[in-house]
Parts: structure tokens; sequence; C-alpha cells
């Protein structure tokens, strides 16, 4: 009782598990996602209401976590809040608002998720395509060539997408030969097979990996 006092609900909750008190583990359990609800640790709290979904309002607190989430912008813990529990109340308009306000945030990888989610629910399925795409070139702005490429793919035959899958790939391919990878280089032009001076640059990269074997000789024997 004095731990529950002091707050130290993690602790109380493993005596009393020692004790074999179930009830009073519970109590602790709901007594340490308050805790956590009143610190804004949104994600954390409805981990714990997850595992006591069946006492006092713990369902209802956990779909609620979500929505504080969502309202402090945290919107990646909102969406993992909701999936965990997609069928309660209007969840689904709950992921759909989440993936909403991450869009807005571009936050694409978190509104991609959400209306992947929800699927033909309103005009998700658009939202969808639109924010694909915009994920794809924000990535490739960022430097991430390769999830760019996969971004990209995974938009099939949609406008230019697979021009842009191959724009990344030639991208990393690049920047491996300028990082001095030649053999990975040399891999990633091949793949590419005819897209620009791919051929070319498989060249290109057989020459430097010589130059740099070559210096390196030389290093070696002076």
């Amino acid at each position: 009782e004095s731990l529950c006092a002091a707050g130290n609900y993690t602790d109380a909750a493993e005596v009393y598990e020692s004790l074999g008190d179930s009830a009073k583990v519970t109590e602790c359990i709901y007594a340490y996602a308050g805790q956590l609800r009143e610190q804004g640790e949104y994600l954390l709290a409805a981990r714990q209401y997850e595992a006591i979904m069946d006492y006092a309002d713990s369902h209802d607190q956990h779909y609620q976590m979500g929505l504080q989430a969502r309202d402090n912008d945290k919107l990646a813990d909102a969406y993992a809040i909701f999936i965990a529990d997609p069928d309660y109340r209007d969840t689904q308009e709950a992921i759909y608002q989440t993936g909403v306000s991450a869009s807005a945030e571009e936050l694409y990888e978190v509104s991609v998720a959400a209306f992947t989610q929800v699927g033909a629910y309103k005009d998700a399925a658009m939202k969808l395509t639109m924010d694909t795409y915009a994920w794809g070139e924000q990535l490739y702005d960022n430097g991430e060539y390769d999830r760019s490429a996969e971004v990209f793919d995974s938009m099939g035959e949609f406008s230019d997408a697979a021009a842009r899958a191959n724009e990344a790939r030639y991208a990393a391919a690049t920047e491996q030969l300028k990082d001095g990878n030649y053999a990975d280089a040399k891999e990633r032009f091949a793949a590419l097979g005819d897209y620009k001076d791919s051929a070319t640059m498989i060249r290109e990269c057989d020459y430097q990996s010589a130059s740099a074997i070559y210096r390196n000789a030389n290093y070696a024997a002076a």
C-alpha cells in the first residue's frame, strides 16, 4: 500500500504479483497508466491499458490515449495506439484523421500507413496515392535513395513512379561510387541496364577500382 501511495505502481505491482493478488496487480497497472497519461506518455499509457482492457474503463481510456496523442501532435504514437484496437468505436475515422494530420505535417510514413489501414474509407485511397508519391520524393531529397526506390516501386505504373524509382537507384549507385564502394556501385549500375549512362558508369567503377588498387600498391611499396 505504501508503494502505491508513493506512486511506485510498478514496484507495487511486482509485490502483489509475488503474493498472487491479481486484483491488486490490475489496480496498480491502471493507476500506472493514469500516471503515464498525466506525464504525456500516451503510447506507454496505452500499452498499460492494453494489458487490462476488461478492467473498469480501460478500453475507453486506451482509445482516449490515441486521441490525446493525436491532439498533441504525437501522430506516430496515435497511429500505433489506434491500430492496436482498430474495431473499437469510430477508430477508423480516428485513424483517417491521424493520416490527414500526418500528411499536413509531411510525416508521410505515418500518413501512408494510416491511409493504407483504412482502405476505401472516404477518400483515403486518393490520399494514399498522393502521399506515397510525396514520401518517395521526400526520401529522395533526404538522400535515402534505396528507400525512395522501394516507395516508388510500390506505386506500380502510377504516373512516372517507375522512372522515379530508377532515378533513385541511379543516385544510390552514384553515391556508392563516390564513397569508394566500387563493387557495390558496379552491381547497382549493372542492375539499371540501359538507364541513362549506366553502361559507362560500370566502366568508371572498374577504372576507379583499378586506380585505387594501384595507389594502394604504391603506398605499400613505399
